[in-house]
């Protein structure tokens, strides 16, 4: 019985540790570059940097697609728009690139 406990225990440890390391891998992967555009992401009482364009990457793929359309990310509306493409929309848009100095660049919804 003691044996089949350390067993079940170090599986779980096993489990914690891979777990761990996919958080850290995943939020290392999320990361934004020097002057890339970027949002927070909050979850619970932690906050992270993450790069749009690498959340956009991630959002477009085949597993995640079908699970985003229809709802409503942060001020975005996203849409299927069939194949491997989404279409995300805001009504007015801000983003802040350093590229384009230090004032957000504001975009209002067109058509």
């Amino acid at each position: 019985m003691k044996r089949v406990l350390k067993f079940v225990a170090g599986v779980l440890l096993a489990l914690v540790l891979v777990l761990a390391a996919l958080i850290a891998l995943a939020l290392n992967a999320i990361a934004p570059q020097p002057g890339e555009w970027s949002v927070r992401l909050a979850w619970w009482r932690f906050e992270q940097p993450a790069s749009v364009p690498t959340l956009l990457r991630w959002a477009t793929h085949p597993a995640v697609m079908p699970h985003l359309a229809g709802r409503r990310l942060a001020g975005w509306q996203v849409e299927s728009a069939g194949g491997h493409r989404l279409e995300a929309r805001c009504a007015p848009c801000r983003v802040q690139l350093d590229a384009l100095g230090p004032q957000p660049l504001r975009i209002d919804r067109h058509g």
